[in-house]
């Protein structure tokens, strides 16, 4: 199966009611999944990181901007990477 094949199949495999709350409100979403969500703090220590980190654990950090695409995309990024590490097949 190619990668955009298996992005395809994760991408099926979540609910369509949530993939609806995912494209108008990432965080709200993401925090119904049941993942942890936490704001990284925007100082020296937050520089370390890109926008964005998520663990196997269901925590995700970013950057915040409100209201921005590019928080809206760090969001779903790391979203995606807790998907992908959750998938089996994937990770095969």
């Amino acid at each position: 199966m190619t990668l955009r094949e298996q992005a395809a199949r994760i991408v099926d495999s979540i609910d369509p009611k949530t993939r609806t709350h995912l494209a108008a409100d990432p965080l709200g979403a993401m925090t119904s999944t049941g993942l942890r969500i936490g704001e990284f703090d925007q100082r020296a220590e937050a520089r370390r990181f890109c926008d964005g980190l998520s663990t196997a654990t269901g925590i995700v950090l970013y950057m915040a901007s409100p209201g921005s695409r590019r928080e809206n995309f760090t969001l779903l990024h790391e979203y995606a990477h807790t998907l992908v590490s959750s998938d089996i097949e994937a990770m095969t």
